[in-house]
């Protein structure tokens, strides 16, 4: 009998929105090919206030035997925090180098020189900007974009979506209106405070790079006496359950990482198994 292949994957905090995404797609994938899926997995998130019990919580990483599984995927943008701190990502570098000779796929945000399967969000973002400047009229000089830590892998490909969109237009954007983040809700909050109080002028609308983001804006406008969408379009990206059931729902873009982490599986494949047919991705 032959033996089933096993797939290891890193992640951190699996109940996350993202991670699930994740997860789905691998475990679909993985059932495709018959193929095993072991997840080794934090339960908290990389922020967490209690550091000795986030610490202690990471511990699990190493009780991954890499002799055992055939190759590994590793979820990387759930280990950086949303500060752009880089613990997360460096526990599991030296990990991988002490201790995995086998095949690695990194999902999304670099690690090393292995190779990286991504999510297209450059081309969500641009089709999103495209949609606030053509359905919804907005002055491209009067919409503010509120992304993630300077140099983030997910800042950068956010933003050259929205720097595409502009450029096929003959435009720039203007840097006086791009504002970093930390795709947490205390940044759209403070972007909120400054529209509120008259600092910056209010613009057309706010293409935020994040749900929990775009949540704060929304959520201090509204409670100023600003409306949504009205006065201010908000738009967000992730199309999380939460921004559904905010007060005011978000518009949201949902990325296809399912899809994305069916193809880190597909790729594995081709390591494990060259010349064997792919399938068709089919994730509900």
């Amino acid at each position: 009998m032959k033996k089933r292949k096993i797939i290891g994957c890193i992640v951190n905090n699996p109940e996350g929105q993202y991670q699930s995404r994740v997860l789905d797609g691998l475990l679909a994938q993985c059932e495709a090919y018959g193929y095993d899926l072991a997840v080794i997995s934090p339960l908290v998130d990389v922020t967490h206030y209690f550091k000795e019990y986030l610490n202690g919580d990471q511990n699990i990483l190493h009780l991954m035997n890499f002799d055992k599984v055939d190759a590994v995927i590793v979820a990387s943008t759930p280990l950086l925090a949303f500060a752009g701190g880089l613990e997360g990502i460096e526990k599991v570098k030296k990990l991988l180098a002490k201790k995995c000779k086998k095949p690695v796929i990194i999902l999304d945000s670099p690690i090393e020189d292995y190779e990286v399967v991504e999510t297209d969000d450059s081309t969500a973002m641009e089709e999103i900007t495209d949609h606030v400047i053509d359905v919804h009229g907005c002055d491209p000089d009067k919409i503010y974009i509120l992304t993630g830590s300077e140099g983030n892998p997910s800042t950068l490909k956010r933003t050259a979506g929205n720097v595409r969109a502009y450029a096929k237009r003959g435009l720039k954007i203007n840097q006086d209106n791009v504002f970093y983040g930390d795709f947490w809700y205390t940044s759209g909050y403070a972007l909120a405070d400054r529209i509120i109080s008259g600092e910056l002028p209010k613009p057309d609308a706010v293409i935020v790079h994040s749900e929990h983001m775009a949540m704060g804006v929304i959520n201090r406008l509204s409670d100023n006496g600003i409306r949504v969408p009205e006065d201010v379009i908000v738009t967000g990206y992730d199309s999380t359950e939460e921004g559904m059931m905010n007060k005011i729902s978000v518009t949201s873009y949902s990325p296809k990482v399912s899809d994305m982490a069916a193809t880190a599986v597909d790729r594995v494949r081709e390591m494990l198994e060259p010349g064997l047919p792919l399938k068709p991705h089919e994730i509900f």
